[in-house]
């Protein structure tokens, strides 16, 4: 990597940091305390989940890109800690699909819950509707292009 993106990422790292220090991390710790019990896996399991019906191993395994084994792994904690629940598939009696249980329903919403003030927090900092809009596409820029070369590693 060039020596530039090396010091801008290193400022974008600690710019971030900074900015969860200023926003009182340790309470947002204690705000959303459930959620530092799962790993980034099982959170991006849980947000699937919440967000979408009818979701199959296959469509987790797209997204989070881990093993088979890996996954099956993520499930049955998540199972064992009641959080999710196998169900038999409508559309495939073969196979089954993924629910969220009460419990999982709980922390998908805590997430919710968590997202939504920390993308606030960032775009209130900002001085106008312009800047946040900037900030806006600038951002989706960066995931629209980190999904372009995902596609094209394929």
């Amino acid at each position: 990597m060039e020596k530039n993106i090396d010091n801008q990422i290193s400022e974008l790292s600690n710019i971030f940091h900074e900015f969860l220090v200023f926003r009182k991390y340790l309470e947002l710790e204690k705000r959303f305390s459930n959620l530092n019990k799962f790993s980034v896996n099982e959170i991006s399991i849980i947000n699937m989940l919440g967000h979408n019906d009818n979701v199959i191993l296959k469509d987790i395994i797209d997204v989070i890109k881990v093993p088979k084994s890996t996954l099956t792994g993520l499930i049955n904690k998540l199972e064992k800690n009641n959080l999710v629940k196998r169900v038999i598939n409508d559309s495939d009696k073969r196979s089954y699909k993924l629910e969220l249980t009460e419990k999982g329903i709980e922390i998908s919403k805590e997430h919710d819950e968590f997202d939504k003030f920390v993308s606030s927090e960032m775009l209130n900092s900002l001085s106008d509707y312009e800047e946040r809009q900037e900030f806006i596409k600038l951002f989706r820029k960066a995931v629209n292009n980190e999904k372009r070369n995902a596609k094209e590693e394929k």
